[in-house]
This record gives structure tokens, sequence and C-alpha cells, in this order.
């Protein structure tokens, strides 16, 4: 069986050491998890410090007296330590363990949640030259100070970057975070401390100099740029003269500038064509794919503040972004085509929202706690969205059609109109074997009319449906006569609506099956069970 390396070894005993304080040998008559301090508290030591640390330091019969042999730890053929991961709170160092840079051939590390104070500057002076290190993952573990460039400036292979929930962490965000070639990953969420314009990358460029992948992407550089300047210096259909030359809707919504309808000059591709630089994607995120910079919800200081990055759509690896609870403000310009999950919730962003056609892969989307008006365009083209929350804004008009796929929706406390009719314009034919996956329904604080459609009542997998606060009319026997037994419902909510009669007999047999709660026009429950 593959062993540590001696070296490797003794830098692992050096970090138990320094990071299991009031470690005993198994034969010490005091007690092992708990050792009296002459200062007056008790040391606690963690069960892993006193399984794992133990054996390690004092008893090597022990198997897991080897780290390489202690999942989900990994060791090369060689002995050399790919991976270290320490479960949460078993580490209590005095500050970032420098033992960790002993470890030449690490390629992940986590100590998350474990005790390891110090400063960014103090974490890439140990880990800086770990040239393979491509994970590191440190949330929670007494970070503070500012933001500096040093850990994604010095760890040239690192591809994923997590220093969440570390709440000392402070000040503005530099732009050298979205900067990095190697970044893919980037979790600085639970930050309270995280403050300032949100940074803004316009584009980057790189020397590939004599390659054919560079003349081309030059050329593409170039053309994007012609076309760019032309459609800005002409009058008519900026539109019709990219169609013409052979772009499509999306790339054309990807280069327009905000609500102005103009088109960006491209100053970053200037800049890299005049140099004769291979062009990349002036992307405002660089080439990150997962960004997860959620504030604290309820802070009551702002957070990141500014707007989104007009290029946001030309991030074409981007497939996760959270910047919820923050201070943003502004336009929310076209998404990536490949993006998955977006968490916009709880800023200041404004204006009417995109048509999210270009982004057919979205699986999550919330925007909600913002100030977005106007209509909500077609979401059928979502063909994965499973999660859609546009709660507390100030859209207004009909409800938009929506997939199949959807199970979780929130449209309430808003200005929308019309009736509501999860047939969604033919897209659920009667008959067809496909079904709505509707889960929750919730639409209460609008201006919706008309009566209970029956759509709802026949939804097979709808267990939380909220109506409240409507303009509903008429009784409630034509939806209670199309419900089954086999229905999912638990919660409906049709308070303070204008709707007449009480609760039909066939929604109280529903009621004797399981648990379930009916609330009518008073907010009274008068079927809870």
């Amino acid at each position: 069986m593959t062993q540590l390396v001696a070296e490797e070894q003794e830098a692992l005993k050096d970090l138990i050491s320094s990071c299991c304080p009031g470690l005993t040998r198994p034969d010490s008559s005091s007690d092992s998890t708990a050792t009296p301090s002459a200062a007056g508290p008790i040391t606690v030591t963690s069960a892993w410090c006193n399984t794992v640390g133990q054996a390690i330091t004092y008893d090597l019969r022990q198997w897991y007296a080897d780290i390489c042999h202690v999942a989900p730890n990994v060791c090369d053929r060689e002995g050399y330590l790919r991976r270290l991961m320490i479960p949460p709170y078993a580490l209590r160092c005095p500050a970032f363990p420098r033992s960790l840079g002993r470890f030449r051939r690490l390629q992940q590390v986590d100590i998350s949640y474990s005790t390891a104070p110090g400063t960014l500057a103090d974490v890439a002076e140990v880990v800086g030259g770990l040239a393979q290190l491509e994970q590191l993952h440190l949330r929670g573990i007494g970070l503070k100070g500012p933001l500096s460039c040093e850990v994604v400036q010095q760890s040239r292979s690192l591809q994923s970057l997590s220093l969440s929930d570390n709440n000392q962490l402070s000040g503005t965000l530099p732009a050298c975070w979205f900067e990095s070639q190697s970044l893919q990953e980037l979790q600085l969420a639970g930050l309270s401390g995280l403050k300032g314009p949100l940074p803004v990358v316009e584009g980057t460029s790189s020397d590939t100099s004599g390659s054919g992948t560079a003349s081309d992407t030059r050329g593409t550089g170039r053309r994007l740029l012609s076309l760019a300047n032309s459609v800005n210096s002409v009058h008519g259909s900026p539109q019709k003269r990219l169609l013409d030359e052979g772009l499509t809707p999306h790339h054309i919504r990807m280069l327009q500038a905000g609500p102005s309808g103009r088109y960006p000059t491209a100053r970053a591709h200037t800049r890299a064509l005049k140099a004769g630089s291979a062009v990349t994607s002036p992307c405002g995120f660089g080439q990150l794919m997962y960004i997860n910079l959620a504030g604290v919800i309820g802070d009551a200081e702002q957070g990141l503040t500014g707007p989104l990055p007009s290029t946001l759509g030309l991030c074409k690896d981007l497939l996760y972004l959270d910047l919820s609870g923050h201070a943003l403000s502004g336009a929310l310009p076209p998404l990536p085509e490949q993006l998955q999950y977006v968490n916009l919730s709880s800023n200041a962003l404004s204006d009417v929202l995109p048509d999210f056609a270009g982004s057919p892969e979205l699986q999550y989307l919330d925007l909600s706690y913002n100030r977005f008006r106007g209509s909500i365009s077609d979401l059928t083209v979502l063909q994965n969205l499973d999660w859609l929350d546009l709660s507390d804004n100030e859209l207004s008009g009909a409800l938009p059609p929506m997939p199949l796929t959807v199970r979780w929706v929130d449209l309430s406390n808003n200005q929308l109109t019309g009736d509501v009719d999860m047939n969604q314009q033919g897209v659920v034919k009667p008959g067809s074997e496909a079904e709505l996956m509707l889960v929750l329904l919730n639409l209460s604080h609008n201006k919706l009319s008309g009566t209970l459609p029956v759509s709802l009542a026949v939804a097979p997998h709808l267990s939380f449906l909220d109506l409240s606060f409507n303009q509903l009319l008429g009784d409630l026997n034509t939806f209670s006569s199309a419900l089954k037994p086999t229905n999912q419902m638990l919660q409906v909510n049709l308070s303070f609506n204008r709707l007449v009669g009480g609760v039909p007999e066939q929604m109280q047999l529903l009621a004797a099956l399981r648990p379930v709660m009916v609330t009518m026009s008073d907010g009274i429950t008068p079927v809870h069970r």
C-alpha cells in the first residue's frame, strides 16, 4: 500500500502539533479530550485530532496513522499527498499553518470551518509555492484583512477558490479576482465587510502570435469591432446590418450596450489588436464559470454597488452567478447563453427584464426583491427551468407562458393582471402525456382576476397554492369538482379576493385524506386538519 513519504509525514506531524492543542498520548492518565490549562479554561480537542491526529503523532501501528489511507485524502503512487481534506471544526491553529506549504504536490486543500486565522497575504505566502494547487477551500477559518490579490496572482494553477464565511475579510473587491487566467470558481459568499463597486473586467488578451488560432481570433475581433463602430455611425437598423453580416440574434443581443440601443466600441479589442495579440471575449467576469458573491441578507450596510457589466452576455463560460444581497443597481443586461443558475435577489436592479430566450439552459432564476418593471416575456423556451422567483418587483401585464418543467413559481407582490390559467396558451394540451411539474405557485398580492381555473386543480404535483390578495371572482365548485384523491394539494390560500360561497364538499373530503389547509375570504381557515 502507498505510504506518505517521510518528509510529508513530518510536515503533517507539525500541522497536528500546531493545530490540535491538548493532544496527549493514548496511555496518558489524563482525559484525552480535555486538558486543564494553567490559565483556567479547558482545551477541547476535536474527534479528528483524537483519532487520526493521535495515531499519526503517537501510534503508527493504526491503519489511519497514514493520511494516504484516510478518505477522502489522496496520495500519488510515490507517496506524495495530492488531496488534503480535514473535517470541519477539526483544527484550532493559532495562525494559518505554514506546514501546508511543505506538501509540494498538493492539488486540493480543504480545511473549511476549522480555525486558521491570518490574512490573504499569509495564505499566499504558504500556498504560493504549491505549483500544482488547483482547489483551495478555506471557508470560515477566521481570515481577516483586505481582499488583496496575492493568492490569485501567485497561484497560477488555481481553478477553485472558496473564502466564504470569513466575516473579517473586508473592503472593496479588486479587479484582479476576475482577471486570473486559471480561476474558474470563486466563492466569497457571506462576507459582510465586502463593500464598494463591483469591479468590471472589460477584456483580456494573450499573445499567441504565429498561430492560426490567433489569426482567426484577430480577424473575428476586427470584424466585430468594424461592425460595432459602423452601426454606431449610421442611421437605420443596426440589427439588420448585423444580421446581413451573418450574426445570430443572440450575438446581436450580446453586442447591445443597454437601453440606449447603441453598440460598444470595444476599446479592449482595439488595444489588443494594436498590440498584435489574440482577442478574448470582453466578459465582465473574466474566465470564471462559477461565481458566488452572495451578500448577507438584512445587513444594514450596503454591500457591492454599481451596475452589472454590460458585456455579461459575453461570458461564454459562466454557468453559475450569485450576487444576491447587495446594492447593485441599473438594468439587467442579456444573460450568457450557457448560464444555468442566476440569483440576483435583494438588490436595487431596475428597468425592464431582458428577453431570456438567449439563455435556454437556465434552471434557476431568482430576481426577487428588486425594482424591475414591465411585462415578463414568454418563458417556454427555458425547457430546463426548475425555479422561478420574480417576487417583490413592479412587474405588470399578464402571466407569462411557462415550461412544463418548472416546479417553483413565485410572482407575488407585483402588479400582474389578467386571469390565472396554467394551460399556458396550449403548452399543456388536453390528453397529452406531458404534465405540469408545478409544486408551488405563489401569485399573491397582484391584480389578477377571473375565476379559479380547473388547470390548477388537475396539476398532479401542485402542493402549495397562494392566490390571496387578488381580484378573483366566482365560487370554488368547478375547481373542487376537478380535484382527485391523487392530488397532492396541501395548502390553498384564496383569502382577500371576491370569491363567494364556502368550501365545497369535495375539498372537505380531500382534507379527510391528508393534512390540508384552505384559507378563504377573510383569512380564516375553515378547513384545517
